[in-house]
């Protein structure tokens, strides 16, 4: 593969043996090093005209982390440790699954996040700041697959099963879409888990550096043809990776979150921000109008700060949802801070 891609003059004048395809995600790891000798060091190079290769994205690397358990402290009941996924510094898992949903989950740390956008139509502006605790989020959007298990599970119990998605037919892979707010809810609450707040939403797909997208701030390089409506089975985009592994947060379905839904929002959290420090920020204590509950995802130019408000008994072509485990990092039960 590198010898072609060099004879076809994507990296003209390289010799074959400097030139690698680091497959189509061009996703690798990045060390680094305090000495690195100059036979050592590679310069990230796009051969494609236009794309700034300044920002790359650094994914899948997480079987390579080092660290070991975290001491005196465990997950909630019900999750588990993925062992082959490694810790973190601090000695978090950085993959667990859930025993109900057996879905991975990806770990968020803790720390501020930016939310919003002072460039933003008036819904998404002013950008403010928020503290919160470490989470892990589903690493992919619940499937239509697993809703259904959902769904059989409380069959099997004798209780009421909510309607199948509107895609039930797409593929067991595809974003479970057309659901209500209250049966994406129930369903996280099956699992345990709840569903993200806004500024967990973005914390998840910005990064600690809060950059625009989940892959940086340059546009999107995607593996084949995709557009914001483009909606696949879930993980298929690797350029659609946020900095901590989790597929999907900008495109495929938008997603239900747990917030109210109010159009002035930001400017009442800006407010309070500028006086004390918003920790684990759960948006509004009621809706702006109706009963309508915030969708993120799948925005214009593919912004993550970009946002919606639905009403909870509606069935949307294009929403999904995932789950969330928040947890405490000195207590071992799962910390409600949305309420």
């Amino acid at each position: 593969a590198a010898t072609k891609l060099a004879q076809e003059s994507s990296f003209p004048g390289e010799p074959d043996s400097d030139v690698f395809v680091a497959a189509d995600s061009a996703s690798f790891v990045a060390v680094p090093s305090p000495a690195v000798p100059p036979e050592d060091r590679m310069a990230v190079a796009v051969g494609v005209s236009g794309v700034n290769s300044s920002q790359f994205q650094v994914a899948n690397a997480v079987a390579a982390a080092a660290g070991v358990p975290r001491q005196g402290w465990s997950l909630p009941e019900g999750f588990q440790a993925a062992p082959e996924f490694g810790y973190n510094q601090d000695g978090y898992p950085l993959r667990i699954r859930g025993a109900e949903d057996g879905k991975l989950m990806a770990f968020v740390p803790g720390g501020t996040v930016r939310v919003g956008s002072n460039a933003g139509p008036p819904e998404t502006s002013p950008e403010f700041v928020v503290f919160l605790d470490p989470f892990y989020m589903d690493v992919t959007e619940v499937t239509v697959g697993e809703f259904e298990r959902y769904r059989q599970s409380l069959r099997d119990a004798k209780k009421r099963a909510p309607q199948a998605p509107t895609n039930t037919n797409a593929g067991r892979m595809q974003p479970a879409l057309g659901l209500a707010w209250g049966d994406v809810n129930a369903y996280t609450r099956w699992a345990k888990k709840e569903l993200p707040t806004e500024a967990e939403f973005e914390k998840a797909a910005r990064g600690s550096d809060g950059f625009l997208h989940p892959w940086g701030n340059g546009r999107p390089v995607w593996s084949r043809p995709r557009e914001v409506s483009t909606i696949t089975d879930v993980g298929q985009f690797s350029g659609d990776v946020s900095p901590f592994g989790i597929y999907d947060l900008a495109g495929n379905a938008r997603e239900w979150l747990h917030d109210w839904y109010v159009a002035e929002s930001h400017q009442e959290a800006a407010r309070i921000a500028a006086r004390q420090t918003l920790t684990n920020w759960p948006g509004p204590k009621k809706p702006g109008q109706g009963s309508q509950r915030v969708v993120k995802g799948s925005g214009p130019g593919w912004d993550v700060w970009y946002r919606r408000g639905h009403e909870m008994h509606e069935r949307l072509p294009d929403v999904g949802f995932r789950g969330v485990l928040r947890i405490s990092p000195t207590a071992t039960a799962v910390r409600n801070t949305a309420g």
